[in-house]
């Protein structure tokens, strides 16, 4: 089976806000609609990635949170890793509103 290919690359995902992005790119905030993604998983930004909205242009405000938790000598791997990551994907309203029609 053909690996999915992403929405979005990793260097579109930033840590920077909307509106330093705007700035720095000559956009405008109110050109882009945006929604939050958050996902929990042990498998890092690949993840997150693969949840960002069809048609975002990049994600802002990115955070990540990782927790490491000790299993004990016995365990076979002895460490369970878990992270929680969180984003703002940037739709361009010219593809939000294409999208809305086509439902």
């Amino acid at each position: 089976m053909a690996r999915e290919k992403p929405k979005i690359l990793r260097k579109q995902v930033l840590t920077i806000s909307a509106a330093e992005y705007c700035k720095s790119s000559g956009k405008h905030l109110e050109d882009f609609v945006l929604e939050g993604v958050n996902v929990s998983s042990s498998w890092g930004i690949d993840v997150f990635i693969r949840n960002v909205p069809l048609g975002t242009e990049v994600v802002v405000s990115y955070s990540s949170q990782n927790r490491a938790t000790y299993l004990g000598p016995r365990s076979y791997e002895g460490v369970a890793r878990e992270g929680t990551m969180s984003g703002t994907a940037m739709i361009p309203k010219s593809y939000y509103e294409k999208l809305k029609k086509k439902r």
